[in-house]
């Protein structure tokens, strides 16, 4: 998530075709990570039921960890998936402005 917002930032500062399309790259790789990790934490929530005495407070704890971590992941996918339709939008407009600065160019060389 760090990288995918480093990526954002420079994205955002100076847009070119490159780094937008690498920002949405890594957001999209955060969206399926964070997928990924609310499967692995409901299959651990969910499937390793016995702790021993002897570690209980650790196994405990780690659990409630699972469980505030399974509260923020919707929010991280949620952040991910807007940053990705911004860049969407973003790349649109970049290539739009592309394309607008070529055709006036080319009718300045027509005329």
């Amino acid at each position: 998530f760090i990288i995918s917002g480093a990526f954002i930032i420079k994205a955002t500062k100076h847009p070119t075709r490159y780094l937008i399309v690498c920002a949405l790259i890594m957001n999209i790789f955060c969206m399926i990570s964070t997928v990924t990790s609310i499967g692995l934490t409901i299959a651990e929530l969910s499937v390793f039921n016995t702790v021993s005495y002897r570690n209980y407070g650790q196994a405990k704890l780690g659990r409630e960890v699972s469980r505030i971590l399974l509260v923020f992941y919707p929010l991280e996918f949620a952040v991910a998936l807007t940053y990705s339709i911004n860049c969407c939008l973003l790349l649109v407009s970049v290539i739009y402005s592309l394309t607008n600065q070529e055709m006036l160019i080319s009718c300045k060389h027509t005329l």
